[in-house]
């Protein structure tokens, strides 16, 4: 067991050599995989709490949200134009991969997506973390950033997420960094 949990491991980190493939299409500055899994997961603890969900179903989105695209680093990342054309098997992938370790993850990470709320709180992470970045390239000026973000705000389903991606639409993606380097936050 411990060389397949160091090539589970080993798979996970190949999620940082994999590119976002839908930011390629836009020209846009580049993001991996791995960064999207660590901002989804983020996203879904927050809508989690937002949305009033117990310990264990918060505990389950974020195990979700972080393994969501883990079969990417098999399967690379398609993105909705890719999807036109071309099919990966993401649960053959995945079989795969959980195989290689304790079975309790592999459990949590199917019973995450069985669960109806925290499904739903999963896919919103995963579209917010989209809606963020589609945000910070169109502060960056890249024009063509507005149609992913708008086009994936109707997608939403939660209440939270709806607000959330609201006030992401109105604010300076770098406001922060200004305000706390100017002491205003």
């Amino acid at each position: 067991m411990p060389d397949k949990i160091a090539d589970f491991l080993f798979e996970c980190a190949a999620l940082k050599r994999v590119p976002r493939s839908g930011w390629d299409v836009i020209a846009a500055r580049r993001e991996t995989v791995a960064e999207h899994s660590w901002g989804t997961a983020v996203f879904a603890l927050l809508l989690a709490r937002e949305e009033g969900l117990g310990e264990h179903e918060a505990h389950l989105a974020v195990i979700g949200a972080l393994f969501h695209d883990l079969h990417e680093a098999r399967t690379s990342d398609l993105n909705m134009l890719n999807k036109g054309y071309a099919k990966a098997d993401a649960k053959k992938a995945m079989r795969h991969q959980f195989a290689k370790i304790d079975a309790t993850i592999a459990k949590e990470a199917g019973e995450a997506f069985a669960n109806r709320k925290v499904a739903a709180i999963i896919e919103d992470a995963d579209k917010l973390e989209l809606i963020v970045s589609a945000k910070e390239r169109l502060d960056e000026g890249n024009k063509y950033a507005k149609s992913f973000m708008d086009n994936w705000l109707p997608r939403l389903k939660t209440k939270s997420a709806r607000r959330i991606a609201r006030e992401v639409q109105k604010t300076d993606s770098r406001k922060w960094m200004f305000d706390a380097i100017f002491g205003k936050g």
